[in-house]
């Protein structure tokens, strides 16, 4: 999987970092959890801080285009954020620790 960013956008109002990433892959599209720990690793993020937003697969290609949020912290993240996106994003870590 190789990921692009084609947008990053600072939002000083809600204290966020607001990227659109391109991704490409060879076999079937990566799942939320794997675009998630890709994503942290090579920009070197808190993994308390980052929600992808939604993923959509682009019709015929082996191309996503992914929305992602970063909060400077996590308090803000969970002032603001969905309990619904939150739950998407870390249940799946939580799985794996258990």
């Amino acid at each position: 999987m190789k990921l692009e960013i084609t947008e990053d956008k600072e939002n000083p109002l809600l204290e966020r970092r607001e990227l659109t990433v391109k991704i490409t892959y060879e076999k079937s599209p990566p799942t939320r959890k794997d675009f998630r720990s890709k994503l942290i690793a090579e920009l070197n993020l808190d993994k308390d801080t980052v929600i992808v937003d939604k993923m959509e697969q682009k019709f015929g290609t082996r191309e996503m285009v992914a929305f992602v949020k970063v909060y400077k912290t996590k308090e803000r993240m969970l002032e603001i954020e969905d309990e619904s996106k939150i739950k998407k994003n870390f249940e799946e870590e939580k799985e794996e620790s258990s």
